[in-house]
Protein backbone atom coordinates (compact mmCIF):
# COMPACT_ATOMS: atom_id res chain seq x y z
CA UNK A 1 0.00 0.00 0.00
CA UNK A 2 0.82 3.27 -0.74
CA UNK A 3 1.25 5.95 1.88
CA UNK A 4 2.57 5.91 5.39
CA UNK A 5 2.53 2.79 7.58
CA UNK A 6 0.31 1.86 10.03
CA UNK A 7 0.14 3.41 13.66
CA UNK A 8 1.05 -0.72 15.17
CA UNK A 9 4.50 -0.89 12.81
CA UNK A 10 5.66 2.74 13.64
CA UNK A 11 5.67 2.58 17.55
CA UNK A 12 6.83 -0.67 17.19
CA UNK A 13 9.42 -0.56 14.31
CA UNK A 14 10.23 2.65 13.95
CA UNK A 15 9.82 4.89 16.95
CA UNK A 16 11.05 2.84 19.65
CA UNK A 17 14.51 3.04 17.87
CA UNK A 18 14.72 7.15 17.74
CA UNK A 19 15.20 9.70 20.76
CA UNK A 20 11.44 9.70 21.87
CA UNK A 21 11.75 12.98 23.59
CA UNK A 22 12.37 14.80 20.37
CA UNK A 23 9.87 12.27 17.96
CA UNK A 24 7.29 10.48 18.78
CA UNK A 25 3.45 9.66 17.63
CA UNK A 26 1.37 13.38 17.57
CA UNK A 27 5.03 15.34 16.74
CA UNK A 28 5.12 16.97 13.20
CA UNK A 29 8.79 18.68 13.43
CA UNK A 30 11.42 17.67 15.39
CA UNK A 31 14.10 19.64 17.47
CA UNK A 32 17.17 19.86 16.50
CA UNK A 33 20.32 20.53 18.85
CA UNK A 34 21.34 23.57 16.95
CA UNK A 35 17.86 24.80 18.24
CA UNK A 36 16.25 24.65 14.54
CA UNK A 37 13.02 22.78 13.41
CA UNK A 38 13.35 20.18 10.59
CA UNK A 39 10.27 18.85 9.09
CA UNK A 40 9.73 16.36 6.20
CA UNK A 41 7.02 15.87 3.40
CA UNK A 42 6.84 12.75 0.99
CA UNK A 43 4.52 12.77 -2.11
CA UNK A 44 4.30 9.99 -4.77
CA UNK A 45 3.66 10.03 -8.45
CA UNK A 46 0.21 8.82 -9.06
CA UNK A 47 -1.19 10.02 -5.39
CA UNK A 48 -4.44 11.75 -5.69
CA UNK A 49 -3.61 15.24 -5.17
CA UNK A 50 -5.80 17.70 -7.28
CA UNK A 51 -4.03 20.39 -9.28
CA UNK A 52 -0.80 20.15 -7.73
CA UNK A 53 2.30 18.47 -8.61
CA UNK A 54 4.21 15.67 -6.84
CA UNK A 55 6.67 17.98 -5.53
CA UNK A 56 4.66 20.88 -4.92
CA UNK A 57 2.49 18.45 -2.60
CA UNK A 58 5.42 17.40 -0.95
CA UNK A 59 6.34 20.74 0.03
CA UNK A 60 3.37 21.61 1.42
CA UNK A 61 3.24 18.64 3.73
CA UNK A 62 6.40 19.70 4.63
CA UNK A 63 5.31 22.85 5.80
CA UNK A 64 2.35 21.95 7.00
CA UNK A 65 4.79 20.10 9.33
CA UNK A 66 6.87 22.73 10.00
CA UNK A 67 4.76 25.41 10.88
CA UNK A 68 2.81 23.97 13.96
CA UNK A 69 6.04 24.40 16.02
CA UNK A 70 7.73 27.52 13.98
CA UNK A 71 6.91 30.59 12.05
CA UNK A 72 8.81 29.84 9.00
CA UNK A 73 11.69 27.73 7.07
CA UNK A 74 15.07 29.25 5.84
CA UNK A 75 16.34 26.10 3.93
CA UNK A 76 14.85 23.40 1.83
CA UNK A 77 16.25 20.04 0.73
CA UNK A 78 14.23 18.05 -2.12
CA UNK A 79 15.22 14.20 -2.60
CA UNK A 80 13.73 12.28 -5.93
CA UNK A 81 13.95 8.76 -6.58
CA UNK A 82 12.84 7.73 -10.10
CA UNK A 83 11.79 4.43 -12.06
CA UNK A 84 14.17 3.73 -14.99
CA UNK A 85 11.96 5.12 -17.47
CA UNK A 86 11.12 8.49 -15.57
CA UNK A 87 12.19 11.29 -18.16
CA UNK A 88 14.57 14.34 -17.39
CA UNK A 89 11.85 16.71 -18.72
CA UNK A 90 9.94 15.30 -15.32
CA UNK A 91 12.18 15.74 -13.31
CA UNK A 92 12.93 19.14 -14.68
CA UNK A 93 9.68 20.14 -14.53
CA UNK A 94 9.14 19.08 -11.24
CA UNK A 95 12.03 20.99 -10.15
CA UNK A 96 10.95 24.18 -11.43
CA UNK A 97 7.45 23.77 -9.99
CA UNK A 98 8.88 23.04 -6.67
CA UNK A 99 11.40 26.52 -6.78
CA UNK A 100 8.89 28.46 -7.27
CA UNK A 101 6.40 27.46 -4.49
CA UNK A 102 9.46 27.63 -2.36
CA UNK A 103 10.67 31.18 -3.32
CA UNK A 104 6.93 32.15 -2.72
CA UNK A 105 7.52 31.25 0.76
CA UNK A 106 10.74 32.96 1.32
CA UNK A 107 12.79 29.50 1.35
CA UNK A 108 16.14 28.57 -0.98
CA UNK A 109 16.43 24.94 -2.03
CA UNK A 110 20.14 24.42 -0.95
CA UNK A 111 20.30 20.20 -1.04
CA UNK A 112 19.03 17.28 -2.03
CA UNK A 113 20.08 14.28 -4.27
CA UNK A 114 18.08 12.47 -7.02
CA UNK A 115 18.57 8.83 -7.61
CA UNK A 116 17.29 6.00 -9.68
CA UNK A 117 15.80 2.65 -8.57
CA UNK A 118 15.02 -0.49 -10.83
CA UNK A 119 12.58 -1.54 -7.83
CA UNK A 120 10.24 0.92 -8.37
CA UNK A 121 7.40 1.05 -11.22
CA UNK A 122 9.55 2.36 -14.39
CA UNK A 123 7.63 5.45 -14.69
CA UNK A 124 6.97 6.27 -11.00
CA UNK A 125 8.71 8.88 -9.04
CA UNK A 126 8.97 10.15 -4.88
CA UNK A 127 10.09 13.32 -3.81
CA UNK A 128 10.81 13.85 -0.81
CA UNK A 129 10.50 17.30 0.92
CA UNK A 130 12.83 18.45 3.79
CA UNK A 131 12.81 22.14 5.41
CA UNK A 132 14.99 23.30 8.02
CA UNK A 133 13.89 26.53 10.10
CA UNK A 134 15.35 29.64 11.48
CA UNK A 135 16.67 28.95 15.03
CA UNK A 136 13.70 28.25 17.19
CA UNK A 137 12.29 31.06 19.43
CA UNK A 138 8.53 31.39 18.19
CA UNK A 139 7.82 27.63 18.33
CA UNK A 140 4.91 25.98 20.97
CA UNK A 141 5.17 26.40 24.28
CA UNK A 142 7.20 22.81 24.85
CA UNK A 143 7.20 23.20 29.09
CA UNK A 144 3.26 23.67 28.85
CA UNK A 145 1.99 20.70 29.70
CA UNK A 146 -1.72 19.19 29.00
CA UNK A 147 -3.77 18.73 31.62
CA UNK A 148 -7.35 17.20 32.10
CA UNK A 149 -9.99 19.84 31.19
CA UNK A 150 -7.55 21.31 28.62
CA UNK A 151 -9.79 22.21 25.47
CA UNK A 152 -9.16 20.34 21.90
CA UNK A 153 -9.83 22.88 19.10
CA UNK A 154 -9.71 22.05 15.33
CA UNK A 155 -9.04 24.62 12.88
CA UNK A 156 -10.55 23.56 9.19
CA UNK A 157 -12.76 21.53 7.55
CA UNK A 158 -13.09 17.59 8.06
CA UNK A 159 -11.57 15.95 4.88
CA UNK A 160 -11.96 18.59 2.57
CA UNK A 161 -9.14 18.26 0.87
CA UNK A 162 -9.38 14.56 0.49
CA UNK A 163 -12.69 14.93 -1.13
CA UNK A 164 -11.14 17.98 -3.34
CA UNK A 165 -8.75 15.05 -4.58
CA UNK A 166 -10.83 12.60 -5.09
CA UNK A 167 -13.31 14.79 -6.85
CA UNK A 168 -10.29 16.01 -8.99
CA UNK A 169 -9.41 12.73 -9.93
CA UNK A 170 -12.84 11.15 -10.37
CA UNK A 171 -15.02 13.86 -11.32
CA UNK A 172 -16.89 11.82 -14.54
CA UNK A 173 -17.76 9.36 -12.18
CA UNK A 174 -19.32 11.84 -9.81
CA UNK A 175 -21.22 13.42 -12.13
CA UNK A 176 -23.09 10.10 -12.39
CA UNK A 177 -24.38 10.73 -8.93
CA UNK A 178 -23.97 13.97 -8.23
CA UNK A 179 -25.27 17.91 -10.09
CA UNK A 180 -22.12 19.37 -11.33
CA UNK A 181 -23.05 22.24 -8.82
CA UNK A 182 -22.17 20.42 -6.22
CA UNK A 183 -18.32 19.00 -8.31
CA UNK A 184 -17.23 22.30 -8.36
CA UNK A 185 -18.78 23.15 -4.80
CA UNK A 186 -15.39 20.55 -3.89
CA UNK A 187 -12.87 21.20 -7.03
CA UNK A 188 -11.09 24.15 -6.22
CA UNK A 189 -8.68 26.41 -8.78
CA UNK A 190 -5.40 25.69 -7.60
CA UNK A 191 -4.27 29.54 -5.89
CA UNK A 192 -7.88 29.02 -3.33
CA UNK A 193 -6.50 25.21 -2.69
CA UNK A 194 -3.16 26.21 -2.42
CA UNK A 195 -4.46 28.60 0.58
CA UNK A 196 -6.79 26.59 1.74
CA UNK A 197 -4.62 23.16 2.24
CA UNK A 198 -1.30 25.73 3.58
CA UNK A 199 -1.90 25.38 7.43
CA UNK A 200 0.65 27.68 8.53
CA UNK A 201 -1.62 31.12 8.98
CA UNK A 202 -3.73 29.14 11.22
CA UNK A 203 -0.63 27.51 13.23
CA UNK A 204 0.82 30.69 14.19
CA UNK A 205 -2.27 32.56 15.41
CA UNK A 206 -2.82 29.25 17.34
CA UNK A 207 0.39 29.60 18.68
CA UNK A 208 0.04 33.61 19.27
CA UNK A 209 -3.20 32.69 21.04
CA UNK A 210 -1.73 30.45 24.01
CA UNK A 211 -1.86 27.21 21.95
CA UNK A 212 0.09 24.59 24.43
CA UNK A 213 0.00 21.73 21.30
CA UNK A 214 -0.67 21.82 17.71
CA UNK A 215 -1.16 18.81 15.79
CA UNK A 216 -1.32 18.79 11.49
CA UNK A 217 -4.51 16.93 10.20
CA UNK A 218 -3.02 14.56 7.16
CA UNK A 219 -3.98 10.93 6.07
CA UNK A 220 -6.09 9.12 8.37
CA UNK A 221 -8.18 12.39 8.88
CA UNK A 222 -9.11 13.98 12.48
CA UNK A 223 -9.39 10.64 14.02
CA UNK A 224 -6.07 10.13 13.47
CA UNK A 225 -4.89 13.50 14.40
CA UNK A 226 -6.99 12.98 17.80
CA UNK A 227 -5.50 9.50 18.58
CA UNK A 228 -2.18 10.91 17.68
CA UNK A 229 -2.68 13.94 19.97
CA UNK A 230 -3.92 11.73 22.85
CA UNK A 231 -0.69 9.45 23.07
CA UNK A 232 1.51 12.83 23.04
CA UNK A 233 -0.58 14.10 25.82
CA UNK A 234 -0.26 10.55 27.62
CA UNK A 235 -4.66 11.47 28.35
CA UNK A 236 -7.26 10.86 27.04
CA UNK A 237 -9.43 13.02 24.99
CA UNK A 238 -13.73 12.85 24.60
CA UNK A 239 -14.20 14.03 20.87
CA UNK A 240 -17.76 15.46 20.42
CA UNK A 241 -18.53 14.08 16.81
CA UNK A 242 -21.23 17.04 16.88
CA UNK A 243 -18.80 19.67 16.87
CA UNK A 244 -16.41 18.59 14.26
CA UNK A 245 -16.80 20.90 11.39
CA UNK A 246 -17.41 18.91 8.35
CA UNK A 247 -18.96 20.06 4.57
CA UNK A 248 -22.02 18.21 3.60
CA UNK A 249 -20.04 17.43 0.09
CA UNK A 250 -17.68 15.71 1.55
CA UNK A 251 -19.94 13.00 3.67
CA UNK A 252 -21.78 12.82 0.40
CA UNK A 253 -18.30 11.54 -1.18
CA UNK A 254 -17.64 9.34 1.54
CA UNK A 255 -21.01 7.61 1.41
CA UNK A 256 -20.95 7.16 -2.68
CA UNK A 257 -17.82 5.91 -1.96
CA UNK A 258 -18.17 3.94 1.18
CA UNK A 259 -15.69 4.97 3.55
CA UNK A 260 -16.02 7.19 6.89
CA UNK A 261 -15.32 11.15 6.23
CA UNK A 262 -13.81 11.04 9.49
CA UNK A 263 -10.73 9.13 8.53
CA UNK A 264 -10.39 10.93 5.03
CA UNK A 265 -6.66 12.82 4.93
CA UNK A 266 -7.50 16.44 6.02
CA UNK A 267 -4.41 18.58 4.61
CA UNK A 268 -4.42 22.12 5.61
CA UNK A 269 -6.26 21.01 8.71
CA UNK A 270 -5.02 21.91 12.42
CA UNK A 271 -6.32 20.55 15.85
CA UNK A 272 -4.65 22.37 19.12
CA UNK A 273 -4.81 21.87 23.17
CA UNK A 274 -5.58 25.19 24.76
CA UNK A 275 -5.93 26.37 27.98
CA UNK A 276 -9.50 25.61 29.52
CA UNK A 277 -10.84 29.52 29.40
CA UNK A 278 -8.73 30.68 26.63
CA UNK A 279 -10.98 28.74 23.82
CA UNK A 280 -12.84 32.04 22.78
CA UNK A 281 -9.25 34.07 22.05
CA UNK A 282 -8.23 31.19 19.82
CA UNK A 283 -11.86 30.60 17.90
CA UNK A 284 -11.71 34.65 17.26
CA UNK A 285 -8.27 34.80 15.80
CA UNK A 286 -9.07 32.40 13.39
CA UNK A 287 -12.35 33.35 12.59
CA UNK A 288 -10.72 36.48 11.55
CA UNK A 289 -8.32 34.79 8.80
CA UNK A 290 -11.48 33.19 7.42
CA UNK A 291 -10.66 29.49 9.05
CA UNK A 292 -13.52 27.23 9.97
CA UNK A 293 -13.24 26.14 13.73
CA UNK A 294 -14.58 25.13 16.57
CA UNK A 295 -13.79 23.39 20.34
CA UNK A 296 -14.39 19.45 19.17
CA UNK A 297 -13.44 18.04 22.47
CA UNK A 298 -11.11 18.18 25.75
CA UNK A 299 -8.68 16.03 27.45
CA UNK A 300 -9.25 13.47 30.28
CA UNK A 301 -7.43 11.72 32.92
CA UNK A 302 -9.08 8.56 31.49
CA UNK A 303 -6.27 6.92 28.87
CA UNK A 304 -9.10 6.27 26.12
CA UNK A 305 -9.61 8.23 23.23
CA UNK A 306 -13.60 8.52 22.76
CA UNK A 307 -15.87 9.79 20.06
CA UNK A 308 -19.10 10.63 21.35
CA UNK A 309 -22.47 12.40 20.00
CA UNK A 310 -25.71 12.53 21.95
CA UNK A 311 -27.67 13.24 18.48
CA UNK A 312 -26.72 9.75 17.69
CA UNK A 313 -26.44 8.48 21.16
CA UNK A 314 -22.81 7.12 20.38
CA UNK A 315 -19.62 6.29 22.16
CA UNK A 316 -17.26 4.43 20.70
CA UNK A 317 -13.65 4.48 20.91
CA UNK A 318 -10.84 5.74 18.47
CA UNK A 319 -8.53 3.20 17.33
CA UNK A 320 -5.19 2.95 15.31
CA UNK A 321 -4.73 4.61 12.06
CA UNK A 322 -4.59 1.63 9.28
CA UNK A 323 -5.13 3.51 6.23
CA UNK A 324 -6.52 6.38 4.78
CA UNK A 325 -9.35 6.39 2.54
CA UNK A 326 -7.81 8.69 0.02
CA UNK A 327 -4.87 5.82 -0.51
CA UNK A 328 -7.32 2.99 -0.89
CA UNK A 329 -9.17 4.22 -3.45
CA UNK A 330 -5.86 5.06 -5.18
CA UNK A 331 -5.47 1.71 -4.79
CA UNK A 332 -8.80 0.73 -6.53
CA UNK A 333 -7.46 1.49 -10.01
CA UNK A 334 -5.02 -1.33 -9.46
CA UNK A 335 -7.61 -3.60 -8.75
CA UNK A 336 -6.28 -3.77 -4.67
CA UNK A 337 -8.50 -1.17 -2.81
CA UNK A 338 -12.09 -0.04 -1.70
CA UNK A 339 -15.27 -0.76 -4.07
CA UNK A 340 -17.39 2.11 -4.78
CA UNK A 341 -20.71 1.65 -2.94
CA UNK A 342 -23.61 -0.05 -4.69
CA UNK A 343 -26.90 2.31 -5.73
Amino acid sequence: MEGFVNTRTLVRSVLKHTDRARSGLGIDAAALHSGEMIAVGRCESGEYIGAFSTSEMAFIRALNNLTVRADSAKDAGCTMIMGTDVSEDVLRREMILLKDMAHKAGIEISFGDTGRSALLKADSYIITVTLISEECGSCADEGSKIIPGDRLIMAGLTGQFGAYAIASARKEQLRERFPESFIDGIILDKDKAEALFTSGRSAGELRRSGAVYIHDISFGGIYRAVYEASKYAGLGIELSHDSVPIMQEVIEVAEFYNFNPYELCGTGGLIAAVKSGCEESALESLRALGVPCAVIGRFTEKKETVVLSERMEMKRNIGLYEGDPLIRLREEEDGTGMQQQDT
